[in-house]
């Protein structure tokens, strides 16, 4: 088995990966938190209507829309200037201490 070390890691495309992945996790989180948040909402204004107390009316389907864009977009911006950072640091430190991967 060959070792070999890590001494350099890209930190542009390895951030736009992450980012991509992020962005994708914060898609399914935003339609998951969009879907529940419409269900809690109309769960509320029938509990209250029951009660005899006005609510006033919600626009779920903009805060709805507002999740499922803005969640991606959040998780891509994070996950790509976290990343970057990261390898950044790495790389500084790889100079010293480069990680040592055995291949097979």
């Amino acid at each position: 088995m060959a070792v070999t070390k890590v001494k350099r890691i890209p930190p542009v495309p390895i951030a736009i990966a992450v980012g991509l992945v992020n962005a994708v996790l914060g898609l399914i989180l935003g339609i998951l938190t969009a879907v529940n948040l419409g269900i809690l909402v109309s769960w509320f204004a029938q509990l209250a209507g029951i009660s005899g107390i006005t609510v006033p009316q919600l626009n779920v389907l903009n805060a709805g829309a507002l999740l499922i864009i803005g969640y991606p977009i959040g998780g891509f911006i994070v996950g790509f200037i976290g990343t970057l950072i990261v390898a950044h640091v790495y790389n500084v430190v790889a100079k010293k201490a480069p990680i040592h991967l055995e291949l097979k």
